[in-house]
């Protein structure tokens, strides 16, 4: 028995099928290198322009970091003068407080002083008077 598949028109069907898959398989080539070519060239433009503007994002980044360091150094020098002047406001505290400390201690020894003459003032007014009664005392019993 013969093969249905085997005969001269089948054969040139496959013949001519496998030509034209050929064509299709050699045009599909083609059109597929084509577009690698412009999916290339168009990643290239879009790598190029995104290489620009990373370049002009990070300059404007850097020319603000700039701007704001230069900012921060000014600040960072007010705030020395600020401390400074604390410093310096703090040194005159200090200074106050010993001038009062010593004027302080002048007054507590004036005082001790005006005390100290106070009480031998008072001793020698009552010796006086005690004194005075021992006269009065003695001169009323002779009296008597």
């Amino acid at each position: 028995m013969t093969d249905p598949l085997d005969t001269p028109a089948t054969k040139r069907d496959v013949a001519e099928l496998a030509q034209a898959t050929k064509r299709g398989l050699g045009e599909l080539a083609q059109a597929t290198k084509r577009d690698l070519a412009e999916l290339a060239q168009a990643t290239k433009r879009d790598l190029a322009e995104l290489a620009q503007a990373t370049k002009r994002d990070s300059a404007e980044l850097r020319d603000e970091l700039r701007h704001e360091m230069s900012g921060m150094k000014l600040d960072i020098s007010d705030l020395k003068q600020d401390v400074t002047g604390l410093k310096l406001d703090i040194s005159g505290v200090k200074q106050e407080i010993s001038d009062l400390k010593g004027h302080f201690s002048l007054v507590a020894e004036n005082l001790a002083a005006d005390f100290r003459e106070a009480s031998a003032d008072q001793v020698q007014i009552l010796k006086d008077t005690l004194l005075s009664h021992d006269r009065r005392i003695t001169a009323l019993e002779i009296a008597r």
